[in-house]
């Protein structure tokens, strides 16, 4: 299997003097049939469910494909701390936030990246968020009890944690704040409680996605099926 790589730039064009709005694409593939991967049951990439994660006001995504990870290291695919450092050495993992903790994750929870589909990783001006969809085979109820048997405080489905205890756990502090959504397999999470409140309102419909920005849908089309990409708002 061979990685490529690309830069790629979207703007929005407009009269002369007007703020023009740019997106710049980091993406690596770990094969090369990259394009044509990252499709599930019922057609929607996994990038564009992702996208819909998200809140609009993320100035900056990054989207981990860690089935297609798991793919190109079948020999490391069930054990979360030698796939994360086995995705390094291709620069497929360098995106994820989850990676740098994976074998904390194990401890801590009984599930790491090698359970997950999927992971994405969104900031914003004011906070940044992570969203990861869980895998098909892992139960909800063995992530609820990972949570609990961890200390978190539970309130319907959201779960809180002192984030000094979760880096003693070598586990990230963007989880201090955990919303799941079973039906969904969803996990969103936070250090910050607000925008976990704020992810849930693009859940529900109450707000609007990252993908409702049309330069970052229509340049990430494209992209769906890519390993690990990281996208940039801006302006020129």
């Amino acid at each position: 299997m061979r990685r490529a790589s690309s830069r790629l730039a979207r703007g929005v064009t407009g009269p002369v003097g007007r703020v023009v709005l740019c997106v710049v694409v980091l993406v690596a593939a770990a094969g090369v049939a990259w394009a044509a991967q990252g499709w599930r049951p019922g057609g929607r990439p996994d990038l564009a469910t992702a996208l819909d994660s998200v809140p609009s006001n993320a100035l900056t995504f990054s989207f981990t494909d860690w089935a297609q990870v798991r793919d190109v290291f079948p020999s490391d695919a069930s054990d979360g701390g030698r796939l994360a450092l086995a995705a390094s050495t291709r620069d497929v993992s360098t995106r994820s936030v989850l990676a740098s903790t994976a074998e904390g994750l194990q401890k801590a929870f009984g599930w790491s990246v090698d359970d997950l589909r999927w992971e994405a990783f969104s900031q914003s001006a004011e906070s940044s968020v992570v969203v990861a969809r869980f895998e098909d085979d892992l139960s909800m109820t063995t992530v609820q009890e990972g949570l609990q048997t961890s200390g978190y405080t539970r309130e319907g489905d959201t779960w809180t944690a002192d984030a000094t205890d979760l880096r003693a756990a070598q586990v990230s502090d963007l989880l201090a704040t955990v919303r799941l959504y079973p039906r969904q397999r969803l996990l969103v999470a936070s250090d910050l409680a607000s925008a976990v409140r704020a992810a849930d309102r693009v859940h529900d419909g109450r707000s609007r996605s990252l993908a409702s920005f049309r330069p970052v849908a229509e340049t990430t089309q494209a992209l769906a099926g890519a390993t690990s990409i990281f996208v940039q708002r801006g302006v020129l």
